[in-house]
This record gives structure tokens, C-alpha cells and sequence, in this order.
């Protein structure tokens, strides 16, 4: 043939002569993404649909224009030829070009001035995106200097016949976002929601009254709910330690202290009175929520000794499901003068008003007919809240790029004089340490799709910019230690595992949240650990009381012995430093122990310690089903690393937590 062959060999079809009487085209893609290339890179791309989904701007014509084209400049002589024959087309006495079609690729040899080009173009497998892969080699006899440039023309409309007629929308319907190798096209980009401000309200009418079940009518008023032909959801929210099974709570408490117990008695009022089973949604930010809650329920049906029947009821008739739901939503607003405004906007005041981002998303781990069971398809919310089977690589993605951000940035933004988060994103050093920290060692940790993973971690920063969402950075440190383990944490362990050596970003934010606990601590008070701030005045840390305790333990620590300290505390759990000093090894042992000995206080009928004794605490020890939590392995250990044996230890343990219950109590009783 005149102008190519086909390589059966190599299955490629091989166009030798780059000036075809018509453009010579292949197809690549994937189900989600397709493209179509000619043999001189001429062509289009888009999603799902060429009509209605375009990408890439191409116009049938001739000239098989625009394309994706790589240029090359020599910078000694001002010389330049493209990887493609087209768009510049140079004499082919002097531009040598082979284009090979492959099965979902195409591959473009040049040869023009000494210097040898092969580009590449694929999708990869599953892929929403397209590759250019270009290799340069220098064939002549002298140093060469080059200028390589990328071009490629998007569209200002998804559909290709409103693309090609109103050409003149393209200056300010479209956004191009370039974030290092990674590029964003945005179509409509100002009507997206997340491109414009958008101060919206919404007054949700559905509630028709509020229930406090602390109050004996009320109670009873829940209860005539319970058995209410009209019931048929039960969401909770109660926030991390709502979900936990407390044994003091009893089968006639009115109400029991717990949540788990307030659903349990709701179930068994319902199942009595021979009402169908309900769907229960678990909302609470920790891992298997729905498991978890229902496993806390099945306790209270066997420490109340209620009927198999029930249990059954439980299992079979109702539904308790896992779900997660992501949407940034600060509370209520503190500013006085911005309430009065909005008071005044509306012509009324609410002592509820809250204020949430436009985004957001409620995945619900489940059987997929749930989807027509529950009203959100029905009123076309379905990419917004849906129910799926797995929900753990939602979860995962959420809690590692989203939450794993905020804590990642926020202790270090804030001793650098930031107050809220979105002028942290104003500020090119603060937003790029947060981007490259996603990028380059949270991303590669997450065995999840990485397009889904960018696309995520892409919106996080428009997110964080919000306009309207005040996210102040002192409300995000709360309880850091327990929020960087769980957020930051498996991101930094597997980047080490994966690659060998310590992720900058990850360390840098494990020292700054060292530095935000220690910084020139003043004292330790009820409200907390206060520290001076680097740039003046003092701030007030809020966690864990024996966190802050730790810290103030080793407030004259010298750095080198802080950091040693610190992650020593989490040997055998979530670190490889071993406790040395006496002080370490003892928090290091006490940690699991006194969370095994608050537990067994809780069933005592005094619920204290104060009448503990070592031999009832053994039998609990022993027991590996009561407070499976916590770790006897590690209690051991702690004992062996004191040379202490484990009565002493707990002996010890408990003469500590006696002396200071009341204090704890009483704290906690305030909150």
C-alpha cells in the first residue's frame, strides 16, 4: 500500500506517510473515557458520550484540527517541528514520521534534526483519563538544549454542536486547573457551585417536635413513638462515645444513661407490641458504627435477660446499617454580629441555626434495595445519599484525605498565627505542604481507585475555601492525639512500609502537633493544658486528661527527650520506639490498665473504684470477652518492662485511680 502496512506481528497497523488523503484514526478508551486519534494526533476525547460529554474540542474538517500536540524547540537555533507530523508540518525531505494504531493505543516515531521523538497515547484500563508519553533522544553529534510543550484545545460545552457555535463562551464558562503534572478541566465552571459563592437557606420543616428523654413526660412520649404504626427510620448521631455499652444501664432505667441502651429498650417496647421491624441508620465517626451499635444492643438483650423472640426480631426484622456521612458543618455561628444580621435578614430568630457546606455526601452500608425502600432516589438525591455494600473505601477516603488534611495542617497552621482555614488556603506554602502531603504520601498509601482518589483530593481545596464556613483551627485541634492516630497515622506507617524512608509532610505534622501539646506550658488547668504562643498570648489545649497530664509530665523535657517520649507511648500498637525512661514505661503500661479498670468499676454496684479490689479486677483480666478492647498482651509487657508482676501493677494502678476519681468525676460531670 501506498502510505502503510499491517504489522501482524506486532497487530499494529503502520501508516508510513504522514500525508493520508484523510485522517487515518484510532480509538482508545475505556467505558468510562473514550478518545479518537489520528495518525496526526488530530482528534477528541470525552466521557461516556461524544455528543454530550466532550472534552477535547475537535472540528470535522480538512485540516483534522486541533489535536494533542507535543512541540519541540531547539533553543540554540529557534528551530521547531512537532512529535506528529501536523500541526506544524515540516518538509518531509527533512521530518521522517511513522505512526503505528495499536489496540487501544496509538504510537507516533519522529525523526527531524538529529533528534529522534517516539509519543505515545493511551487510556489506561478503568481509567477516567488519557495518557501522552513522550521519549526524546538525542541522535546528532552535539549537546542539544529543547524546549518541549504540551497543547490541547478543551471545549466550552459538552455537547459538540453548542461547542463549535458558541465559541465566544469559552473566556468564562470554562476553568482550566493545573495542580503540578495533574490537569482539571471545568465545564460551566461558573455556574458549579463550589466556583461562586452561594449563600443559601434552608428552613427544614419536617421536624414536627423535639423529644428529651430525660424528662419523665417526654420519655413517655418516646415510647409512644416507639409503638407508632408511622415509624419507620431511626437515625443516630451521638457523636464518637454515643456508641458504647455501658453494664450500669438496666432494662427499667427511665431513661438508661447510653444510647445503645435507649434503642434497645425502643426496640423491645415495639417488638412487644407486634410492630414490623424499622431501619436504623448509625451516623457516628468510628469504624463499623452500625456493627458496632448493634453488637452494643445484643449486649443489653443479654444482661436483661430478654427473650430469644426478640433477639430474633432484632436480627431479622429490623435492619441497623453503617453509614458515613461527609460535609464539612462548623455549628452554629459565634460571631454575634453575623446572627443579628441573618436575625434580621429572615425576620426571625433561631436558636438552632447552623451553617454547612454546599458539598456533601451519605453513604449508607447496605443492601442496594435500600435505594428504593428509603426516600432519597425518590427525590433525586441519589448521588448524594445512596446505599451500597461496602462503604469502607468511602470511609477510608474520607477519613485519610478529608479529615487526615485538616488534622495533617491545622496544629502547625495555627503556631504560624492562622486562625481559620480558609486563609490557610490563601497562603501558597500552608496549601502546598497540605497538596503535596495528599499527594505524594497519603494517596500511594490508599489501596482504592487512584482517579476517584485525585478527583477527591482535588475538591478538598475548594472545599477548605468556602467563603461562608468560618472553620476555626482551634475547634479542629480538639483531641488531636486521638484524631492524628486514627486520620494520619496509617498514611505514615504505610508510607514507610511502601517506600522505605519517612514521609516529609507526615513527620513534619507529627512535630507540629508535638510542638502545638508542648509549647512553653503554663499550666494545667480543668479547661486544659495552656501554652504560650509562639507569637504571643496563650492558647488552651483540649484532649484526654491523661494526655494533657503527659505532656504537662514532661513540660521540661529537652526536644530530643519530648519526641522519644511521645511516640514510645504507642510501642507495640502504633509504633516501633520503646519506652526507656521510668515514666515512659509506666504510662506505657498503664494506658490499656486503666482503661480495663474503668470498664469493671462501671459494673460494680458502687461504680467506683474506691472498693475495687486486685483478685475481682483478675477475673475481669481473664476475661477476654469483657472489655475485648483492651489489650492484656500489652498490660503484660507493661508490667514485664517495669519488672513489676501484674498484682503489683494492679494494685498500684488502682491506688492511683482512687485518688484522683473524685477530681475525674467531677470533670466530667461538667462537661
Amino acid at each position: 500500500m501506498r502510505y502503510g502496512y499491517f504489522d501482524e506481528q506486532a497487530r499494529e497497523y503502520v501508516i508510513t506517510r504522514p500525508d493520508t488523503p484523510a485522517p487515518w484514526a484510532n480509538y482508545l478508551g475505556s467505558p468510562e473515557y473514550g478518545a479518537l486519534i489520528s495518525n496526526n494526533a488530530g482528534g477528541y476525547s470525552f466521557v461516556r458520550s461524544g455528543a454530550n460529554g466532550r472534552i477535547l474540542r475537535y472540528v470535522f474538517n480538512q485540516f483534522d484540527q486541533p489535536g494533542r500536540y507535543l512541540y519541540l524547540r531547539d533553543n540554540e537555533d529557534g528551530d521547531f517541528w512537532s512529535a506528529s507530523w501536523q500541526p506544524v508540518g515540516k518538509d518531509l525531505e527533512a521530518y521522517r514520521s511513522e505512526c503505528r494504531h495499536g489496540t487501544g493505543y496509538t504510537k507516533m516515531l519522529a525523526d527531524y534534526s538529529g533528534i529522534h521523538s517516539e509519543a505515545v497515547y493511551y487510556v489506561p484500563l478503568d481509567a477516567s483519563h488519557e495518557v501522552w508519553l513522550l521519549s526524546v533522544t538525542n541522535r546528532s553529534d552535539r549537546r542539544r538544549e529543547l524546549t518541549l510543550t504540551g497543547y490541547a484545545e478543551f471545549t466550552s460545552n459538552g455537547n459538540y454542536e453548542q461547542d463549535q457555535v458558541n465559541l465566544q463562551y469559552s473566556q468564562f464558562i470554562t476553568r482550566t486547573l493545573f495542580d503540578r503534572n495533574r490537569i482539571r478541566q471545568q465545564i460551566h465552571g461558573n455556574l458549579d457551585a463550589q466556583d461562586s459563592e452561594v449563600d443559601d437557606k434552608r428552613v427544614i420543616s419536617s421536624v414536627s417536635r423535639c423529644l428529651n428523654p430525660y424528662e419523665k413526660a417526654d420519655y413517655e412520649a418516646m415510647m409512644a413513638v416507639a409503638v407508632s404504626d408511622d415509624l419507620e427510620l431511626i437515625v443516630s448521631n451521638t457523636t464518637e462515645a454515643g456508641i458504647t455499652y455501658d453494664p450500669a444501664c438496666q432494662k427499667d432505667d427511665c431513661p438508661p444513661a447510653s444510647f445503645p441502651a435507649k434503642l434497645a429498650q425502643v426496640l423491645y417496647r415495639r417488638w412487644k407490641a407486634g410492630k414490623p421491624g424499622v431501619i436504623v441508620l448509625a451516623c457516628e465517626l468510628i469504624d463499623n458504627n452500625g456493627r458496632e451499635l448493634l453488637k452494643c444492643v445484643d449486649q443489653y438483650i443479654a444482661q436483661w435477660g430478654l427473650e430469644e423472640g426478640f433477639s430474633k426480631y432484632v436480627h431479622e426484622d429490623c435492619v441497623v446499617c453503617g453509614s458515613l456521612v461527609d460535609r464539612i458543618v462548623p455549628g452554629r455561628i459565634r460571631d454575634p454580629k453575623e446572627a443579628a444580621a441573618l436575625e434580621e435578614k429572615h425576620g426571625y430568630a433561631d436558636p438552632l441555626l447552623d451553617v454547612g457546606e454546599c458539598f456533601g455526601v451519605w453513604v449508607i452500608e447496605g443492601d442496594e434495595k435500600l435505594n428504593d425502600i428509603l426516600p432519597f432516589r425518590r427525590a433525586g438525591l441519589e448521588d448524594k445519599v445512596f446505599a451500597t455494600p461496602d462503604m469502607s473505601p468511602y470511609k477510608k477516603r474520607k477519613v485519610r484525605i478529608l479529615n487526615g488534611a485538616h488534622t495533617g495542617f491545622v496544629l502547625g497552621a495555627y503556631l504560624a498565627g492562622f486562625d481559620i482555614v480558609r486563609d490557610c488556603m490563601h497562603n501558597e506554602t500552608i496549601k502546598g505542604f497540605m497538596n503535596k502531603m495528599l499527594y505524594d504520601e497519603v494517596i500511594p498509601t490508599l489501596p482504592l481507585d487512584k482517579d476517584d482518589l485525585m478527583n477527591f483530593a482535588s475538591a478538598v481545596q475548594d472545599r477548605f475555601n468556602n467563603p461562608f464556613v468560618n472553620h476555626e483551627l482551634m475547634s479542629i485541634s480538639l483531641n488531636s492525639t486521638s484524631k492524628w492516630r486514627a486520620r494520619n497515622m496509617p498514611s505514615f506507617l504505610g508510607y514507610i512500609e511502601k517506600m522505605g524512608k519517612l514521609p516529609p509532610c507526615l513527620t513534619m505534622s507529627l512535630a507540629a502537633y508535638t510542638a502545638f501539646y508542648s509549647n512553653d506550658i503554663q499550666a494545667l488547668t480543668e479547661a486544659g493544658l495552656v501554652c504560650r504562643h509562639p507569637k504571643g498570648g496563650e492558647y488552651t489545649v483540649s484532649d484526654d486528661r491523661w494526655v494533657l497530664e503527659f505532656y504537662y509530665g514532661h513540660r521540661d523535657d529537652a526536644p530530643e527527650a519530648l519526641v522519644h517520649a511521645v511516640v514510645s507511648h504507642g510501642f507495640g500498637l502504633c509504633a516501633d520506639v520503646e519506652p526507656v525512661h521510668e515514666m515512659e514505661k509506666v504510662l506505657f503500661a498503664a494506658d490499656e490498665l486503666t482503661g480495663l479498670i474503668g470498664a469493671a468499676a462501671r459494673m460494680r454496684p458502687s461504680r467506683s473504684v474506691q472498693d475495687m479490689e486486685v483478685s475481682s479486677l483478675k477475673k475481669k483480666f481473664k476475661d477476654k470477652k469483657f472489655a475485648a478492647g483492651c489489650s492484656r498482651d500489652v498490660i503484660r509487657q507493661g508490667a514485664e518492662r517495669l519488672g513489676w508482676d501484674l498484682d503489683t501493677l494492679m494494685e498500684r494502678t488502682i491506688l492511683a485511680m482512687r485518688a484522683c476519681e473524685e477530681r475525674v468525676n467531677g470533670e466530667i460531670a461538667a462537661l
